[in-house]
């Protein structure tokens, strides 16, 4: 329910901000009075909305996040207002109408509505940001500083929000944005801490499950990143490799020695194997359904091992002779001889550690 009232503030909040993007531009004058017809309009919209989020008792955090919304949907809707109060009380109005009315059909487009990536001021993720952002919206020839600024500001939230807002939406405050978020956020040697510190960090695994969330995940992120700092990641291979191999489980360790182990001692195994291993591990997890719950004797579970007849029951199974199962020979399976096992059987250990391993 509370997603169909938070999509439309968020709604209203994108029409907001793609009407403000005609204050800065002469020829759109007319386009920004129409906005301003109806503005009244959207803003009851976006509170009736916010009074339903209210009464939907959401957590503080949520609420924290929609109450943003809405002081940037206030402080959108003051600046259209303000500048429709400027246009009409200067004379050159009707001159930026009439060359509206001329501009080209390249100029009389809608600003197209583009999926921003977010950043609430988290050092781990600016990076990643920053260079999706470059690349989305930065990059582009046809959107002028104060639509790029308009775009920015709609990305950001929280700190991040905080330390450039109250820059208007004017050419010259675009490049001032920029510098004051890399200045704050693009701090290498915090951000390459913070890389190292979750590889370092990351939990033992104990079930296949938990895998993919809680290391593959996180390692790949890292991993990502350190690389977008340009630094040597691939000259530390081993290093890496040693690291997250000892969060594995034993048997996961045993099949990843198995497969990439290789046949000579002097074999070292790639950090690129142990990722092909792991994202393989993780498919196979996912496609085998969990197992599902034993059978049940009363009110209680029945555990592997465990008989299906409770303790003092008469109709427990008595042994007739402890002793059977007991009196057959042990064979070796390898050799075929009596008396040994496969352990014990002289044959079998005098044959390579290779050959050993394909035969079990």
């Amino acid at each position: 329910m509370a997603s169909k009232y938070t999509a439309r503030i968020g709604g209203v909040l994108r029409w907001l901000g793609s009407a403000v993007l005609n204050i800065s531009r002469p020829d759109r004058a007319r386009a920004l009075m129409a906005r301003y017809q109806v503005l009244d309009d959207q803003m009851a919209d976006l509170y009736a909305a916010y009074r339903a989020v209210l009464e939907l008792g959401l957590e503080a955090d949520a609420i924290n996040k929609i109450n943003a919304d809405i002081d940037q949907a206030d402080d959108l809707a003051d600046q259209i207002v303000q500048a429709v109060e400027c246009l009409r009380g200067s004379s050159t109005a009707d001159a930026r109408v009439t060359a509206e009315s001329e501009a080209s059909p390249a100029l009389m487009s809608r600003l197209p509505l583009l999926d921003l990536p977010r950043f609430n001021g988290d050092l781990d993720q600016w990076v990643a940001f920053s260079n999706l952002f470059e690349s989305i919206v930065h990059g582009r020839t046809d959107l002028t500083p104060a639509q790029k600024l308009a775009y920015l500001l709609a990305s950001l939230t929280g700190e991040a929000k905080g330390l450039v807002q109250h820059l208007g939406l004017v050419d010259g405050n675009y490049e001032i944005a920029r510098d004051l978020l890399s200045r704050r956020y693009q701090n290498v040697r915090r951000i390459a801490d913070s890389h190292v510190a979750t590889i370092l960090g990351l939990p033992q695994i104990s079930v296949a499950q938990s895998l993919r969330t809680r290391l593959l995940n996180p390692l790949l992120i890292a991993v990502n990143g350190l690389k977008g700092l340009d630094l040597p990641v691939s000259s530390w291979s081993f290093l890496l490799l040693h690291v997250i191999l000892s969060k594995l489980p034993h048997d996961l360790r045993n099949r990843f020695e198995l497969e990439y182990g290789g046949d000579s001692a002097t074999h070292l195994p790639s950090f690129d194997n142990l990722i092909l291993f792991l994202e393989d591990e993780c498919r196979r997890t996912e496609n085998v359904p969990p197992p599902s719950p034993g059978p049940t004797v009363g009110a209680r579970r029945v555990r592997p091992g465990d008989s299906k007849f409770p303790a003092g029951s008469r109709h427990r199974p008595r042994l007739i002779n402890a002793a059977v199962g007991q009196t057959q020979e042990s064979r070796c399976n390898y050799c075929r001889d009596t008396g040994h096992g496969v352990t014990g059987c002289p044959k079998f250990r005098e044959l390579r550690w290779q050959a050993r391993r394909n035969i079990a």
